[in-house]
């Protein structure tokens, strides 16, 4: 210790060295470091406070088990890679390494436990959630919180962001708001939902302004999009799959989609669900749609220029298609009732037809 500035710490190859002391080089100026494969332990504070060290690298096919309390804290590292091997991450072993932005769980990790604080004060203060890399958070973790990674604290898989996309691992099966909450929403343009996600959660994605791509991995088993989960985004086109089978309210609202097909699937629209999108001109529902409600101001304020409506919808709410610009309406005969306001403000509608048969009961004023 003590020693003044290293050009760098490598150990030369192969290593039989099993374990770094306490705080063995600690205060030390090294700007890089490389771990031997042969180390299965890292003391408390062994690098603690060595603001020249920006890279550290564990030789492949590690067999370190642990990191002590400080191990690296205070340094100038901006990535690590944790190896599979390592179960556990003592007490601010990466605290206050303000350039740390990157943190990747190598697949397979072993890792059961997290200390507390232990990537505090990373990225700038931000939580290192946002920016970790191609692998779940490791499943024998039990608890997250109070680690710098607290968005695990809610989830049962990280999920996060690169390169302005945020990554859901396979195996997720619900996306909730809490997952996101440590998301930088202005730095995120792309989303991709995997084939195991059956729900997005109330307001998932809501005010993420920037989002302007969204997709559905092939074969996806999505049933139901919550209450303003993609609510004022940027969000240009979507392709909703074909399992869904309802949509929240206000879940794509004041969004930038031009076209919209809803699946067959899809049973319930909810209230103002697609509201408020000038540029949405083309709505289609697939054929042999099941849909049988249309909750209010649905397609409100929307440019769509035409609608068929589905042969079992029973209710159509109110205001749902106020201040479009269809031109002509066919009711089926299966609609009892029709909301206050459903197709006023449409200057340009000319003809509005009822299907023989028609149950019809209710007309709002």
């Amino acid at each position: 210790r003590n020693i003044g500035t290293l050009a760098g710490l490598t150990f030369e190859s192969p290593s039989a060295l099993l374990t770094i002391g306490d705080g063995a080089f600690s205060i030390i100026g090294i700007p890089s470091v490389v771990i031997p494969a042969s180390v299965t332990s890292i003391g408390q504070n062994a690098f603690n406070n060595i603001q020249t060290l920006e890279v550290l690298t564990f030789e492949t096919g590690s067999s370190l088990t642990s990191i002590g309390f400080g191990a690296f804290g205070g340094t100038a590292i901006t990535s690590v890679d944790i190896p599979a091997s390592v179960t556990s991450i003592g007490s601010y072993g990466f605290y206050n390494v303000e350039e740390l932005t990157t943190i990747t769980f190598e697949e397979g990790s072993a890792l059961a436990s997290i200390g507390s604080n232990a990537f505090d004060g990373t990225n700038d203060g931000s939580s290192l959630i946002c920016t970790c890399l191609n692998s779940a958070c490791p499943s024998g973790v039990t608890g997250y919180g109070g680690t710098g990674l607290d968005g695990c604290a809610q989830a049962d898989i990280c999920i996060w962001a690169v390169d302005s996309t945020i990554v859901i691992p396979s195996g997720v099966t619900n996306v909730a708001p809490s997952d996101l909450t440590s998301c930088n929403a202005d730095g995120i343009t792309m989303v991709n939902i995997p084939t195991s996600v059956t729900s997005i959660g109330v307001d998932a994605f809501k005010d993420f302004g920037f989002l302007t791509t969204l997709t559905f991995e092939s074969e996806s088993t999505l049933t139901s999009i919550g209450t303003s989960a993609f609510q004022n985004t940027g969000i240009t086109s979507v392709n909703i799959p074909a399992s869904v089978t309802s949509i929240g309210d206000y879940a794509f609202s004041s969004t930038a989609i031009i076209s919209v097909v809803i699946p067959a699937s899809v049973t319930s629209i909810g209230s103002s669900a697609f509201f408020n999108i000038g540029v949405l001109t083309t709505l289609t529902f697939a054929d042999v749609s099941q849909l049988t409600s249309i909750g209010e101001s649905a397609f409100k304020n929307t440019g769509i220029t035409s609608v068929d409506i589905p042969a079992l919808v029973t209710s159509i709410g109110n205001s749902v298609f106020k201040n479009t610009a269809i031109t002509t309406v066919v009711i089926p005969a299966t609609v009892i009732s029709i909301g206050v306001g459903a197709f006023a403000d449409i200057e340009v509608l000319t003809t509005l037809t009822f299907n023989t048969g028609s149950q019809l009961n209710s007309i709002g004023k």
